[in-house]
Parts: structure tokens; sequence; C-alpha cells
């Protein structure tokens, strides 16, 4: 069956600038560097997972997309994502998977029609904007300013934060995984191609929940972060 699955695979993606992988699809944007568990227990999706593992059954395994295929809201974009560690196997074939975001895609062509969904993607890689090369120091600015704004803003919320002093990757994922965003913010953070962009639009969500704090609306603005008082960002 996985070779079946994997010859599939290839002949969609021959001769072909994208490239074609395994697909789940779900009503979630999910982000570069966000971990994400995910309870495994249709049959296609059952079959997606053990392609990926591949015979061993373990392992990171290959990488596979996450989007939504019902979201017709412009262009359809997601996150490839890497399997970090199997949590739970059941007898009955199912399981929970812990995986982490990889890379934005945008998703050309999907297919359900197989053993399990397939999406023909590109990748969108990050350009670097012209005043980015002019002044390398503009970015630095632009995410103490922000993160500097995160942390105000989670103050007036009622919430204490620990930021450690070297963050890996993107500031801006890490905090829009953080600020619980909705379907709306992630596509429009996935569709940015420059750090910088990305950090002027979770600026712009953080003013947005500013407001909303300041109109006695904590809980909306920030839902789901009670977790922030008894632990560092991560």
């Amino acid at each position: 069956m996985r070779r079946r699955g994997m010859s599939r695979v290839q002949s969609i993606s021959e001769n072909d600038e994208a490239l074609t992988l395994p697909a789940f699809d779900i009503e979630l944007a999910v982000l570069p560097q966000e971990l994400l568990p995910l309870h495994i227990f249709e049959d296609r999706y059952k079959s997606l997972i053990s392609f990926c593992l591949g015979e061993t059954g373990q392992g990171i395994g290959s990488p596979f997309v996450i989007f939504s295929a019902a979201d017709t809201s412009g262009e359809r974009l997601g996150c490839s994502v890497e399997i970090l560690d199997t949590l739970v196997s059941f007898d009955d074939g199912r399981s929970l998977i812990l995986v982490v975001g990889d890379t934005p895609v945008k998703v050309l062509e999907y297919s359900d029609n197989g053993e399990f969904p397939l999406a023909r993607v590109e990748y969108v890689h990050d350009t670097e904007k012209e005043g980015e090369l002019r002044d390398p120091g503009l970015l630095s600015e632009l995410e103490e300013r922000v993160l500097a704004g995160f942390q105000q803003t989670l103050s007036l919320a009622g919430y204490v934060v620990e930021v450690p002093e070297m963050i890996q990757g993107s500031l801006a994922f890490q905090l829009g995984a953080s600020m619980q965003l909705d379907f709306g913010e992630r596509k429009e953070l996935l569709s940015r191609e420059s750090e910088a962009e990305r950090l002027l639009a979770i600026e712009g969500f953080i003013r947005f929940r500013k407001q909303l704090i300041c109109s006695g609306l904590s809980d909306v603005a920030f839902p789901g972060l009670s977790g922030l008082d008894r632990g560092p960002f991560h």
C-alpha cells in the first residue's frame, strides 16, 4: 500500500515545478514553528501517516500539508508540517501524533480520490525587502517594538509572561501562535513574504487586542491564554 501511495505522489509531481505532498484537510491554519497534536482516526489519514512515517512507523518521517479545502476566501494557503512524535497508538489504528509547522505553502490543486488526499503546492519563501537590505538594524528595532507591545498588552490583560533573551526562528510566527489568532489572521500571516511584513501584521493584531482589553473584553482579546501566567513564553 505504501508503494502505491508513493508512486502516485511521484507521478503527479513529474515534470512539474510545484511539489505534490500528502494533505490533511482541516479548518485550521497552522503556523511555522507551531506545535499541534492531531488525532488520527479516519482511514485516509491513517494511510497518510503510515506513508509519511515509512516502513519503520517511527521517527520524524516525510512532510505533509495542513490546509482547509473548504476555504474559498482568496488563495488557499497552508503549511507543511513534520511529525515530531507519535504520542499514543491504539489497537484499531488510531493514533495521537505531534506535528510542528515548517514552511507556508500555496495550494494549487487538491485531490481526495485515492488512498489518502494529495495537494500540489508551492512553497511561500521569504523575499528580502529593499529597506531591510539597506539597514539590517531596522528589523531588530521592529522586533523589539513588537515584542514590547505584546508584553505590554498582555500586562493590561492581567497576564505575566517571561520572554527568553534569544528567540530562535521567526518571532512573528511565535507570537502569532501564542496569541491564538483566528483563521483569517493566520492566513494573512502565512501570506506575508518577509519577517518585517509579518511583524507589522502582528503589530496590527496586537493593537486590535489592546482596544478590546481597554473596552473590558480581555477574554475575547486573548482566548485560551490562561497558561501564560504559569510559564515562560515559547
